[in-house]
């Protein structure tokens, strides 16, 4: 998972505040899913709600997956919380 970025990343970068947010909105909704659906570690019931948490559980993987790329691009292309005012 991504990580918070520092104060003078949020101040250079907004942005950032928002995909942090995103971020951990999204790791604690797949936490919140996990601790509500115990089936989810067996394997598939084939029942609607089985298969509509699946695809949640599966789109909340991807968007976590895509947070982590882009924090890491913006990291290497715009290293601002690096520098000091």
């Amino acid at each position: 998972m991504s990580r918070i970025p520092t104060v003078v990343t949020l101040l250079r970068s907004p942005e950032r505040a928002a995909i942090a947010a995103l971020d951990a909105a999204a790791a604690i909704t797949r936490t919140a899913l996990l601790a509500a659906h115990p089936q989810l570690q067996s394997e598939p019931t084939g029942d609607p709600l089985d298969r509509s948490v699946r695809r949640l559980m599966r789109r909340l993987d991807s968007l976590l997956a895509a947070l982590d790329a882009y924090v890491r691009i913006d990291d290497v292309w715009e290293p601002s919380d690096r520098t000091p005012f």
